[in-house]
């Protein structure tokens, strides 16, 4: 039974054993300053004189509150009592005792029991505007003013329901701007539309697309957390199976939140996609960007670890957290404050799983149900039930309704404005990172089939090409400048979790072959990161301007992702070695745009097979411990064990005039050879730049590491070598031996 609890006001200590004595607040010796009119009327000056002898009391809590937080006037700066006021509060932490509390779910005898355990002091948040919290050393709750008081972001009260009027007003709010503040936020029509299947909630049937270019058909779509759930019967058109309200509740509350926001049609991946045919599966997992990109919003399931829990405050599925609402004297009121958004967000199964992670990335509104309250984030607005703004948000108010900005769990800044605003005409470095931002927000997400690694990530990838990426991806890779897209590998610094070394890297298990040389393959343990040109000025480089190694690359399928084969040979005819020429793979060329920008063919190896001729070099290695990653843990792991290469000599001195980085995919141990000195590896060199360091020219080598099974490869790591580009091309030419080769890499 719901009920609020009221104590008499009374100091702390004397006679109420249920509250501990707080610090008291020393006597200041300097006499108290002019005091105001408002101060002289609250009798401020005798209630800080109490306060400093006795303590905190609740006289004394309902008086600060009541100047501070709920006077219009309260700046500090009306009178000295005032600041001194502020001194104690802010300045000492004091603990403040409430008169009365509430919460929904709290029986009288439980919320005598929670108001003994408050611990409330006062700070600032943004704009110096002051906030109660709750919790001794770390805040656990923050409060603010109840409404109606006519202020924007003041708290209020959620309801047991969604606030659907609210909710609707925040999107027509956006769909009123999108032609100024909000153009961001407009929906895209595509010609793929037509072939995807939609829910009409009225009828509630299966129906074909009815839209057209000229006229597009407004929709919802769906975003929620699979889990356990057992399968539904594949869904053909026309009336939607009896089994939905059983077997998928978020499904089904899903139709009734389109019903009350009068939206007719809705899009669910489980239902609008046929399950059952894998042919057609595919076509419609090819759309994904555009479902998401032209709906008008998407519903987002955050409370919910499988479909089958539901929306919380929908149909029979009630909110399972409350706020409280504390009282400071006769009418002064604070509720308690709904998490961040971010936090929200952050702590859902939806926030760790991969499918949902181009699902809220690429939608443009985005409604979220969690077990607090409903959420709307657009790329302009970001509202909430808890927060009074139904008078106050609009084309220019801007984010008034969070702390803290929550927008980076869709978008991770990668360059801090939206997709669609960067050009693919930047610096390829700065796409780079762009794609690398995206993909290490992706990998560590979860997924329930590990051949869904790329298809789960496919929506992002067509996004990506429609905007950035023109040439398109091949299995994930960008094929813009694909041997830099093959030279991808962790950063040893931001390893996700304590004591992952690179060697924890494992390769995903999955029924369908996914190719060693992309990062899709591997469970990564840190973050991914591409090797990025040096910029030289050549002008004043004696050195050749164009190091880029003999190099073809093409698909099983013949389709040609790279050829620098033309002259690039002469270049490499350095101090006298000449590399033997071939004649390059007799394949029918294809340029990559005939190709498609992703390719899913997983069921045939010539999907994920790479024919490659080039240089690859032959170096005779040693096993040793790595000088540059941790050498042993501390929770007794054994020593990281590397690759490197037998030490060259210089006229007889120890002298190295190379430094070297391997980065090997995972515990490779074919790789090593402990029973002998050394043995050969094969580095097939994708990349060569120099660089000038302390007035020497530098030459820096990217190479593949290769394990080389008979006519067949598979990627094993990365070896990144520079040093002394004269040194380097006489004597490490030599012993790595180079020669043109064939490779068919998996």
């Amino acid at each position: 039974m719901a009920s609020s609890i009221k104590r008499q006001i009374s100091p702390v200590g004397s006679n109420d054993s249920q509250q501990e004595r707080p610090t008291k607040i020393p006597r200041h010796d300097t006499p108290l300053p002019h005091v105001c009119d408002r101060c002289s009327e609250l009798d401020i000056p005798n209630v800080l004189d109490d306060v400093r002898v006795r303590g905190s009391t609740r006289d004394f809590s309902n008086v600060a509150i009541q100047r501070i937080v709920f006077d219009s006037t309260s700046d500090g700066l009306c009178c000295g009592v005032n600041s001194d006021l502020r001194r104690v509060i802010f300045g000492h932490k004091t603990r403040l005792l409430p008169t009365t509390l509430y919460r929904r779910d709290l029986t009288e005898s439980d919320a005598e029991k929670e108001l003994s355990r408050c611990h409330l002091w006062m700070g600032y948040q943004e704009e110096r505007q002051p906030v109660l919290y709750d919790g001794n050393s770390k805040p656990t709750a923050t409060f603010g003013r109840e409404t109606p008081l006519g202020d924007p972001g003041a708290v209020q009260m959620v309801g047991r329901r969604p606030d659907y009027a609210a909710i609707s007003a925040w999107l027509n709010c956006c769909l009123r701007g999108v032609d100024s503040d909000h153009s961001m936020c407009a929906n895209e029509y595509s010609p793929t539309l037509q072939r995807i299947f939609l829910i009409d909630v009225r009828t509630e049937e299966l129906v074909p697309y009815p839209g057209s270019m000229a006229k597009p058909t407004e929709y919802l779509a769906l975003s929620y957390v699979w889990g356990e759930c057992q399968k539904i019967d594949s869904q053909v058109l026309g009336p939607l199976s009896e089994k939905i309200e059983s077997t998928r509740k978020t499904i089904f509350d899903s139709i009734a939140v389109t019903k009350h926001l009068n939206v007719r049609y809705l899009w669910v991946d489980a239902i609008c996609i046929n399950q059952d045919d894998e042919t057609l599966k595919k076509e419609q997992l090819g759309y994904m960007a555009d479902i998401y990109r032209g709906a008008l919003a998407s519903i987002i399931s955050l409370s919910g670890e499988s479909a089958n829990d539901g929306l919380p405050g929908v149909s029979n599925h009630p909110r399972t957290h409350h706020q409280r609402r504390i009282g400071f004297g006769e009418s002064n009121t604070m509720l308690e404050k709904t998490p961040t958004a971010a936090t929200q967000i952050q702590l859902s199964k939806w926030a760790t799983r991969g499918w949902t992670f181009q699902e809220g990335l690429l939608s443009r509104r985005r409604i979220l149900f969690t077990s607090h309250e409903a959420l709307y984030f657009c790329a302009t607005m970001r509202c909430c039930e808890s927060l009074d703004d139904a008078n106050f948000f609009g084309p220019k108010s801007g984010s008034i309704s969070d702390e803290e900005d929550p927008i980076f769990v869709f978008a991770p800044h990668a360059l801090d404005e939206d997709s669609r605003q960067i050009e693919a005409d930047l610096e390829p470095g700065e796409l780079y990172r762009y794609y690398a931002r995206l993909v290490n927000k992706y990998c560590f997400r979860e997924l329930g089939l590990q051949q869904d690694a790329l298809r789960a990530f496919s929506g992002m990838l067509q996004d990506l090409k429609r905007h950035q990426f023109p040439k398109g991806f091949w299995q994930g890779l960008p094929i813009v400048d694909f041997p830099r897209s093959l030279l991808w590998s962790q950063n040893r610094d931001k390893a996700q979790g304590a004591y992952k070394k690179l060697s924890d890297t494992t390769r995903r298990e999955s029924p369908i072959a996914l190719p060693s040389w992309s990062w899709a393959a591997w469970h990564l343990v840190s973050e991914l990161e591409f090797p990025l040109a040096d910029h030289v000025a050549f002008d004043e480089c004696p050195l050749p301007k164009n190091l880029e190694p003999p190099l073809c690359i093409r698909t099983g399928f013949g389709t040609c992702l790279y050829d620098n084969s033309g002259e690039s040979w002469k270049v490499w005819r350095i101090r006298g070695y000449n590399p033997p020429r071939r004649k390059m793979l007799g394949l029918p060329r294809t340029e990559p745009e005939e190709a498609g920008y992703e390719n899913i063919n997983e069921d045939e190896e010539d999907g994920i097979e790479l024919q490659i001729e080039g240089l690859v070099f032959q170096f005779r290695c040693k096993l040793s411990l790595s000088n540059s990653w941790r050498t042993s843990g501390t929770d007794g792991s054994e020593p990281d064990r590397q690759l490197s290469f037998e030490t060259f000599h210089d006229d007889g001195t120890h002298k190295t005039h190379f430094t070297e980085d391997w980065r090997i995919d995972g515990k490779n141990k074919r790789l090593f050879d402990e029973t002998s000195a050394g043995r050969c590896h094969n580095l097939l060199l994708l990349n060569a730049c120099i660089a000038e360091e302390r007035n020497t020219w530098i030459l820096r080598l990217h190479f593949l590491l290769l394990y080389v099974d008979g006519n067949k490869a598979v990627r094993s790591g990365v070896v990144y070598v520079s040093g002394d580009f004269f040194w380097m091309s006489e004597t490490f030419w030599t012993a790595g031996r180079p020669s043109m080769k064939y490779i068919r890499l998996l």
